[in-house]
């Protein structure tokens, strides 16, 4: 069945979208998965993972990271979901078009780095804006002498977002490399 332009512009667009964030997710998870934790850092992971809340925390402070607990359960869920969708949109000759994904890396990395140069510039903004959408209720401001925000002062981060957007922004890079050797190797046309 063939699909009419309209149609097929409109699904390559949620395709991009898509993509686009999940692959932002999978450099999150990236991130995670290879970054040095401090001990109390850890304890407030292994919580996450279903072990019991660290000793020491204030009320409003645990309950700020049970929040934190379910919006990373929801990006969880949602990593896994958008995971199932584009084995479904690979699976489909027309998203396997390697000239489509190339100008999808490339405006990928245009994007990522103007975002991480934004984040750069602009980090306090940014980190406002995230915990206002994320944590409406507002328990999300400490005073600075608080053991969470020893626990995860701005620096951790600052450089936990900053290893994030440099992930994100080589992710396409690779692909494009690869594109270009399967093409080179293989007589791709």
């Amino acid at each position: 069945m063939e699909l009419s332009f309209k149609k097929a512009l409109s699904l390559k667009i949620l395709f991009s979208i898509i993509l686009i964030v999940f692959l932002l997710l999978f450099s999150f998870k990236l991130v995670m998965l290879f970054t040095s934790f401090t001990p109390p850092q850890q304890s407030w992971l292994n919580y996450f993972s279903g072990n019991d809340v660290p000793d020491g925390y204030e009320r409003l402070e645990v309950l700020h990271m049970q929040d934190v607990k379910q919006v990373l359960d929801v990006v969880d869920y949602l990593f896994y979901i958008l995971l199932v969708i584009l084995v479904y949109f690979f699976s489909k000759k027309e998203y396997r078009d390697f000239r489509f994904l190339r100008k999808l890396a490339i405006i990928k990395i245009v994007g990522g780095g103007l975002f991480f140069l934004f984040s750069i510039l602009f980090f306090d903004f940014l980190f406002t804006w995230f915990h206002k959408i994320f944590f409406p209720q507002g328990n999300w401001q400490f005073p600075a002498g608080s053991l969470l925000i020893a626990t995860f002062p701005l620096d951790f981060f600052v450089n936990i977002s900053r290893n994030i957007f440099i992930v994100f922004f080589f992710i396409p890079i690779i692909f494009i490399l690869a594109c270009f050797i399967k093409k080179k190797c293989k007589g791709y046309k």
